[in-house]
């Protein structure tokens, strides 16, 4: 069995298809109808999908005609298959995506706008510092496999730990008030806040010290199974790519599209459980591939024109008749 995982833009090509009838994309849903019928693939969504549909209903205010077809084009093109994070790894369940909607909806302020608000603050405080990119893409795509990146890289997650230590000790100084206030039974919510941030952020600083301490770069068949690990990781792997100028994203960084590059990084940790990984975005691809790289995760990147002429991908596809047989049109 094969896993495909589809980014956002390669989805929204699809629906465009539906949509305002172009038929240049004809080949890409093509083959998304075939594979969605297919018992030697599956294309599988995640919660990063259904986040970024939260999103813009939150903010461009979308109608519940919007969402639904969305959900419904999702829930139909994966049959209800989703890579879920669970406490150690990410698995593959059956949900309709309507139920991971309103599970995100329902917990939007905790944790969808929480991780915005930090990259939104990661961005800003790039913004103000000014930070200086002293590779340009194409040399840092060379030296990025090179020694002395690397201890760039280890340097960085030094920086990374004394940043965290210095949040938990912030954290730690308002640990003793509202531990009073438990008592007197004010804050009960933000006591358990405090005191799950400080475990989380010295669980993920005692693993980076681990990795400081070898000078090895962990592979992804011993991260796959700490789901925090994984994704603190990979995080910080990509505000290092940033740092170094590694196909940055300038507009995130003078526009603030902290959405895009927070979802881009959600999207990369779960694809990492894919065999294959499909979008449209250049910038991305690079990213993906050098910390997929880096990591050894074997899930390939691939674009549209790349996924549609690979038919090993399905090996039932022998000719063009076959092919569009399955192209069935989706009722939206």
């Amino acid at each position: 069995m094969k896993y495909i995982y589809l980014d956002t833009n390669i989805i929204k090509r699809y629906i465009d298809f539906y949509i305002c009838n172009k038929e240049e994309i004809v080949d890409l849903v093509g083959i998304i109808n075939l594979m969605s019928n297919d018992n030697s693939v599956k294309l599988i969504y995640s919660p990063a999908h259904i986040e970024e549909i939260a999103v813009i209903q939150r903010k461009a205010k979308k109608s519940k005609l919007y969402i639904n077809r969305n959900l419904k084009i999702i829930s139909k093109i994966t049959n209800n298959c989703e890579f879920k994070p669970s406490s150690d790894n990410i698995k593959v369940s059956k949900e309709h995506p309507i139920h991971c909607y309103q599970r995100v909806i329902k917990d939007y302020e905790k944790t969808t706008l929480v991780a915005e608000n930090n990259e939104k603050e990661k961005i800003k405080k790039w913004k103000s510092i000014d930070i200086e990119i002293t590779l340009d893409s194409i040399e840092a795509e060379k030296l990025f496999f090179e020694d002395k990146v690397r201890i760039r890289y280890l340097d960085f997650l030094k920086n990374k730990i004394d940043e965290s230590q210095e949040f938990i000790n912030k954290l730690n100084t308002s640990f003793i008030p509202v531990q009073k206030s438990i008592n007197d039974k004010i804050f009960p919510m933000d006591y358990n806040t405090i005191k799950q941030k400080i475990e989380y952020h010295t669980m993920i600083n005692i693993e980076l010290e681990k990795i400081l301490n070898t000078k090895i770069i962990p592979s992804y068949a011993k991260l796959k199974n700490n789901f925090q690990l994984l994704e603190a990781i990979f995080e910080i792997t990509f505000d290092f790519l940033d740092a170094i100028g590694y196909y940055n994203d300038a507009r995130a960084i003078k526009k603030e599209k902290y959405r895009s590059r927070m979802h881009d990084i959600s999207h990369s940790i779960y694809g990492t459980s894919s065999h294959y990984f499909i979008t449209n975005d250049k910038k991305f691809t690079k990213k993906l591939i050098a910390i997929y790289s880096l990591f050894e995760v074997s899930t390939k990147v691939l674009n549209e024109k790349e996924f549609i002429s690979t038919p090993c991908i399905i090996p039932n596809i022998t000719n063009k008749e076959a092919f569009f047989s399955h192209f069935c049109i989706i009722p939206l």
